[in-house]
This record gives C-alpha cells, sequence and structure tokens, in this order.
C-alpha cells in the first residue's frame, strides 16, 4: 500500500466520523500545526497564549468547517491547508492584541522581579493561618459570652481599634473604667 492510498483511507474515516482516524490525523499532523504557529506567534504575544491554543483551534475549525470533507489528495496539501489556517488564526490574534486600544498589549507593564523586593521572613508570616483564626475567633466567642453586656461593648470597641477616650464617649461612661475593666480582664489573661 502506498502512502498516498493510505492517506486517502484516512481521510475517507475522518470524513466518515471516525474517533480513530481522527486522533491519527492530529497525531500525524498536528505536530506541523504547532511548528507555524511558533514560528509565527509574536514575542509579546507568548505570555499570554501557547502555540497548543492555536492548534486547538484550527483542529477546532478543521473539523467543525467544511474542510473537514474538503478531498485533499496528498498529505502535503492537507499541510498546506492546515499551515495557511494556522498562520490566519495567528495573524487575527495579533491583530486584535497588539493593534488594538481595547485588548492592547501596549498598555500592559510586567511585573517586578520578586528579587527586587526583599521580604522578611517574619514579614511573611504575620498574618495567621485559617486555623490560627479559627481558634482565635472561637477564643474572642468564649470570652464575650463570659463577660456581662456592657464589658461585651467595651470590648466590641476595643476590639474594631477605638482608643479608650473614643470608647468611653460611645459608651457614656469614664475613661477610667474602660482602662480598668480592660486591664482586669488581660491581668485574668484573657
Amino acid at each position: 500500500m502506498s502512502p498516498d492510498d493510505d492517506f486517502s483511507r484516512l481521510m475517507e474515516r475522518v470524513r466518515g466520523g471516525s474517533t480513530e482516524a481522527i486522533a491519527e490525523l492530529v497525531r500525524r499532523y498536528g505536530g506541523h500545526v504547532r511548528e507555524i504557529v511558533r514560528q509565527h506567534l509574536n514575542d509579546k504575544l507568548r505570555t499570554q497564549f501557547d502555540s497548543v491554543d492555536f492548534q486547538q483551534d484550527v483542529w477546532k475549525s478543521f473539523f467543525t468547517g467544511d474542510a473537514r470533507d474538503r478531498d485533499f489528495a496528498t498529505p502535503q496539501a492537507l499541510v498546506r491547508y492546515l499551515a495557511q489556517m494556522a498562520c490566519h488564526k495567528v495573524i487575527d490574534v495579533h491583530r486584535r492584541r497588539l493593534r488594538s486600544t481595547a485588548h492592547g498589549t501596549r498598555l500592559e507593564r510586567p511585573l517586578p522581579e520578586v528579587d527586587t523586593v526583599p521580604v522578611a521572613p517574619e514579614v511573611a508570616a504575620r498574618n495567621p493561618t485559617p486555623s490560627q483564626y479559627a481558634v482565635a475567633n472561637e477564643a474572642w466567642q468564649r470570652l464575650l459570652a463570659e463577660q456581662p453586656p456592657h464589658y461585651r461593648s467595651i470590648l466590641e470597641l476595643r476590639r474594631q481599634g477605638h482608643t479608650y477616650a473614643e470608647i468611653a464617649r460611645r459608651l457614656r461612661v469614664s475613661e477610667k473604667l474602660v482602662q480598668r475593666v480592660l486591664l482586669s480582664l488581660k491581668k485574668r489573661g484573657a
């Protein structure tokens, strides 16, 4: 059996909808599509698109359009057709992304290198883990439940970041009372 006969049978099975034939077609000729994409893909777009994205788009168009039913006499004719399709898809994205103002990459700026902003380990580790947060929240709820209502108000306002004077004004109590309540809770280890 000649290579052309093998190709003709493969294409006939593809037109018939054979999933095995479709997989074989993609396996045999997908590398050609990927190479064309890699040759034509602009460096600025490589951070946003992978050649496989274009390869999949080419195959999608090939199998959903009328190309599947076209008669490709030789493998070279199929490769030329797929290469042209891939090239057009890359050009289309290039036009939309690099030339348009709505999607243009001209306005994009790279993030600074991680090494340029040193972060001390203790700064990076300041935030509590979710489990630490849950434990602290449970302890807070227990502490509030043990307190009389006017103490709860003092604690909640202090947790919100209010000063002693602000708490005293809001609750219409003396600033000394606010200090005594918080100091007594601190001494108890609460």
